[in-house]
């Protein structure tokens, strides 16, 4: 979220705030304090408001990825976070053979670390557009 307000911010300094947000102190406010991205109706320059169908859809894709960043850091976590293996890639500041980090085994733990990555992070992320309107 500090990118969002940074980005925020550098918006309302230049100029390109919505003519949306602009429209009340409190539209203005909803705004600039979440980092949930407002949609506004061109038209009528009022927020966008969310359906109920949104906000269950936003709580379903939430509880999913919370369970399943959970089974993925439980089943990393048994395993010493190297489930596939000890490769000896070495350090990033080691000298290294490519062949090293082309290894199965170091790929397959990069990539299953990755997606714990992932999935950590989009547990607060709208999974689409339409997730993403707030309810006002």
């Amino acid at each position: 979220p500090h990118f969002v307000i940074f980005f925020k911010t550098l918006e309302a300094f230049f100029g390109f705030t919505p003519a949306g947000a602009k429209s009340s102190f409190w539209i203005f406010h909803v705004y600039f304090s979440n980092a949930v991205e407002l949609e506004f109706d061109e038209k009528t320059i009022e927020p966008v408001k969310s359906t109920w169908s949104d906000v269950f859809q936003s709580a379903r894709d939430v509880i999913f990825n919370i369970g399943f960043n959970s089974i993925l850091t439980s089943f990393m976590s048994a395993h010493g976070f190297k489930p596939f293996g000890l490769c000896h890639a070495g350090k990033f500041y080691d000298s290294f053979r490519i062949s090293e980090y082309l290894d199965p085994r170091h790929l397959g733990n990069c990539f299953l670390i990755a997606g714990e990555y992932y999935f950590f992070k989009i547990q607060n992320l709208p999974s689409s557009t339409q997730d993403s309107k707030l309810h006002v």
